[in-house]
């Protein structure tokens, strides 16, 4: 799977989101609720494209056949303390598997006011699930009327406009 295809559906997905549901972003809506929608749409492109197996999540924590919780051990404030819990804001994957293969996109996101503190703790959430969890994108998304969006790979970043991103139609 193309990062170019990845891309394309989830700037459709966030299209949508931005034209179709605007009353999230006129109402000041959480950050969850609009990753639900975000998730709704990518569902669709999804699963047209790769077929029932595949899943997107939101706020999903279980990892492989047996449910266990998803932990990262990279945010773990000293050596002595134990991985943490991880709760990505969507994903896409197929349920009860494990590995790269089965692990496409991880997205964590924040609304346009959130501190700078919290954007980067996502970032490092979102290194973890590529370094610790296989995932093959992880992207960093700015939330808003205008959302703007980071590609996170080995330890590389680039923050581009998701209306850059040459599929993205902006209302």
């Amino acid at each position: 799977m193309s990062r170019v295809q990845i891309e394309n559906w989830l700037s459709d997905a966030i299209w949508l989101t931005v034209t179709g549901d605007e009353k999230l972003f006129d109402y000041r809506s959480s950050e969850r609720s609009v990753m639900f929608r975000i998730g709704h749409y990518l569902a669709m492109g999804i699963e047209a494209h790769l077929g029932p197996e595949w899943h997107v999540d939101v706020e999903y924590n279980r990892q492989g056949d047996q449910g266990v919780p998803k932990k990262a051990w990279a945010l773990r404030r000293s050596e002595k303390d134990k991985a943490r819990s991880v709760l990505p804001d969507l994903i896409v994957h197929r349920r009860g598997m494990r590995g790269r293969e089965s692990n496409l996109l991880v997205v964590e996101s924040k609304k346009p006011d959130c501190p700078d503190t919290d954007a980067d703790y996502d970032r490092k959430k979102l290194q973890a699930y590529l370094d610790e969890h296989g995932y093959q994108y992880a992207v960093f998304l700015k939330l808003g009327r205008t959302p703007t969006w980071e590609w996170l790979s080995d330890d590389q970043s680039v923050l581009t406009d998701v209306r850059r991103s040459g599929r993205f139609r902006p209302a």
